[in-house]
């Protein structure tokens, strides 16, 4: 059996909860946790409901608790910051609305992440390496991503960046957050401005949705974690592969619904937060979460809707 978590108005998910023959199991102001709700999945017209009551719902483990998870992995532009910084860059250079374009198509999977990125890149050649300066300044942190991250390093969780973005602008967005690293890609600049050239990690292959994956799976080892120990989050097409690896996989509404179909791909934006349980906090969308338990010690064991314990 599943938990059921409800998040939204007090009165749209008392009304909610009300219409629901589960047991109530946890109530606190913007959310209620219920149990008794089958594993098989969303119950019929479920779905419905929820749209038609504003109330956001997460079906997950009872058991579910932080001290099973040692790493986070999160993509940057549009999920850890509001932001794309290339479309950033693109408006300041005035190829704004081309660019925007091809990201669009690209994070909609409709064509390859590394193709797209050349092309926007190439559209940027000649450019003064100050439109980078420009999109650093507007990388504004999503509402509750700060406390999010925040939360799961004092809990001892290893947080890093992982993003199709470039380096000079993500190790900034992982200093303001506190967090451990980052794998990204770099722009090729040359006397102070941009040549149209892109590089991977390290100077190698462009980081793609299958680099993104194998990332994850590398800082997996690094710090001693299996793949059901991880959590990642992001909002487009090339953060399916990585989402899919972990534990716990928290997915951005942008994702268009014909990658993954459901109740599932739902905008439960305010299940998340700095207890990872408050209402309108990091717009993330907890996919699924595995089972798997496993046996490891932790000194500062986490509270809150994740615990139960």
């Amino acid at each position: 059996m599943n938990d059921m978590l409800l998040a939204g108005d007090d009165r749209a998910i008392l009304g909610f909860a009300g219409r629901l023959n589960f047991r109530t199991k946890l109530v606190r102001p913007g959310f209620i946790r219920l149990s008794g709700v089958s594993s098989k999945g969303f119950p019929t017209g479920l779905a419905a409901m929820a749209e038609e009551s504003a109330v956001d719902v997460l079906l997950l483990p009872p058991d579910l608790s932080l001290r099973r998870f040692r790493v986070a992995c999160f993509d940057m532009d549009s999920t850890l910051i509001e932001s794309e910084c290339i479309d950033e860059m693109a408006a300041f250079a005035g190829a704004g609305e081309r660019i925007s374009r091809i990201t669009r198509r690209a994070m909609e999977g409709l064509i390859p992440f590394d193709e797209s990125l050349r092309q926007r890149v190439a559209a940027l050649a000649g450019s003064s390496a100050e439109i980078v300066t420009h999109a650093v300044e507007r990388a504004v942190p999503t509402p509750g991503a700060l406390d999010f991250v925040d939360f799961l390093t004092r809990h001892g969780l290893a947080t890093y960046i992982i993003t199709g973005g470039f380096e000079e602008i993500a190790t900034h967005v992982a200093r303001r957050f506190g967090m451990t690293g980052v794998v990204c890609n770099r722009l090729v600049l040359e006397d102070g401005r941009l040549t149209g050239g892109v590089r991977g990690p390290a100077g190698g292959k462009i980081l793609d949705a299958d680099g993104k994956r194998r990332a994850l799976e590398v800082l997996a080892q690094v710090n001693g974690a299996s793949l059901s120990e991880t959590i990642a989050g992001g909002d487009g097409a090339n953060d399916l592969q990585m989402i899919a690896a972990t534990g716990l996989r928290l997915r951005l509404p942008r994702q268009a619904r014909r990658h993954e179909g459901g109740p599932e791909g739902r905008s439960l934006r305010r299940l998340l937060g700095p207890q990872a349980l408050l209402p309108r906090s990091l717009g993330m969308t907890p996919l699924s979460s595995r089972t798997e338990k496993t046996e490891r010690p932790q000194k500062n064991p986490p509270a809150g809707a994740f615990s139960q314990t």
